[in-house]
């Protein structure tokens, strides 16, 4: 068991594209991916007083076990990339001197048009369904 845990929507082309960007970058190999809809999810929410809206999630969410913070929107990106190596780490120095509420916003408007978005980088459904 991993102490950084991504839960990320398995529905989603683009969320999936994004795990294996992740993976690729991740050469330590920190990182855990957990469906956001499964109750292996919704179990880890609750031990952090944190909620999952099981209608509409998150696109993905970080948790660290190891100091039970909870990273949601861009302060979720932005912790998975610092971690990460090449143009991911490269994305955390810019996120760093970005406004919250502006990465906040552009994080929205590409989470509610993720379905949109699989199909441009060759994903319709994650590949594990």
């Amino acid at each position: 068991m991993k102490d950084l845990v991504i839960l990320y929507d398995t529905d989603c082309g683009f969320c999936d594209w994004t795990r294996d960007i992740i993976e690729k970058y991740d050469r330590d190999n920190l990182f855990e991916f957990i469906a956001i809809t499964s109750t292996e999810a919704s179990d880890l929410a609750q031990q952090h007083n944190e909620t999952i809206d099981q209608k509409n999630p998150e696109s993905f969410v970080l948790c660290d076990r190891a100091t039970s913070h909870w990273y949601t929107k861009s302060s979720a990106g932005h912790e998975i990339a610092r971690r990460c190596y090449g143009i991911l780490y490269i994305g955390s120095c810019i996120l760093t001197i970005t406004p919250r509420f502006v990465a906040d916003y552009v994080y929205t408007l590409i989470a509610q048009n993720r379905s949109k978005l699989g199909p441009l980088v060759g994903r319709k459904t994650c590949k594990i369904r």
